[in-house]
């Protein structure tokens, strides 16, 4: 009798174990996944693509970046979805962004969802060059600039790129003046030696400067 009584446990344990397995399995939450694709895959630095996005919450908001290879992020356009989780977005790509690959992220901020799409960026020609002091000098010499064509009192974003392609901005803020701007730039001591080059960007206007000079060991 005892025998008898520990296989009937044994086989009511294992009854359970699978009717357990089988509950947990048939009562998973289904695994949900949100897409993204672009109008095209190669675009200009100063065009827009169209962003479309499937499989997020419906009527939630969403966020958008971009990301370059070098590490580059910039945000991009947000919006609301649909009824059935659905958005259209269109993003604007900004002038001075480097060439190369880029992705857009889209990110449903209730659900968490995100989908990531890749473009190449073709570069777009700037408006001008930015009038300078000296196009060759040593590290730790200061170069001095000029730039017009900007909108009165705009607020002007300035950077220096290295060799490498990294780049570094400005730390004091450049203002225009009847469209023009004055800055200058130290080139830090010990800095790789090649050719660099210092851009200027109206955050308004879009207007968009460069020049190239050479740092000399």
């Amino acid at each position: 009798m005892t025998t008898k009584r520990s296989h009937g446990w044994r086989w009511i344990v294992v009854g359970l174990s699978l009717m357990l397995c089988l509950s947990g399995l048939l009562g998973a939450a289904p695994a949900f996944a949100a897409s993204s694709s672009l109008d095209r895959i190669q675009a200009s630095a100063d065009q827009t693509l169209t962003l479309q996005a499937t499989g997020l919450d419906a009527n939630e908001s969403v966020s958008t970046w971009a990301s370059s290879a070098r590490g580059s992020v910039y945000p991009t356009a947000g919006g609301q979805t649909n009824g059935s989780g659905n958005v259209t977005l269109t993003i604007q790509l900004g002038r001075f962004w480097e060439p190369g690959w880029w992705a857009i992220t889209i990110h449903g901020r209730t659900s968490g969802r995100e989908a990531v799409t890749t473009f190449e960026l073709q570069a777009a020609a700037p408006d001008g060059a930015l009038d300078i002091s000296a196009t060759s000098v040593t590290a730790g010499s200061t170069i001095n600039f000029h730039g017009t064509g900007f909108r009165d009192g705009e607020i002007i974003s300035v950077w220096a790129t290295r060799p490498d392609g990294s780049a570094v901005a400005l730390v004091t803020a450049v203002h225009s003046t009847g469209g023009q701007i004055y800055f200058s730039y130290t080139v830090p001591a010990g800095s790789a030696a090649g050719t660099w080059s210092m851009t200027a960007y109206g955050n308004s206007g879009g207007h968009f400067l460069i020049r190239s000079f050479t740092v000399t060991g």
